[in-house]
This record gives structure tokens, C-alpha cells and sequence, in this order.
């Protein structure tokens, strides 16, 4: 699953927006992020 906040101010902004739905992350990043996740769960328990 993945995001994008929108609040773009400029047509650069918006056109990077647009842009991310390109971005592929690694399996390794994506671990990272559990981690992080894990140890700072939102919301706290």
C-alpha cells in the first residue's frame, strides 16, 4: 500500500505528486520502516 499527501502549491509540486506513484521501494526499506513502526507504533497502544 502506498500514499501520497497532496498540498501542492506550485505545478512543480503537483507534477512531483503525480510523479511518486513511480517510486518502487526496495524490500529493505520496507523493513526499515516496520522496524520504525514497531518500536513507535501510531496509534500507541
Amino acid at each position: 500500500m502506498k500514499s501520497t499527501i497532496i498540498g501542492a502549491t506550485t505545478l512543480l509540486q503537483l507534477q512531483e505528486n503525480i510523479d511518486s506513484v513511480n517510486v518502487v521501494l526496495e524490500k529493505e526499506v520496507f523493513a526499515e520502516l516496520d522496524a520504525i513502526h514497531n518500536r513507535y507504533p501510531n496509534p500507541a497502544p
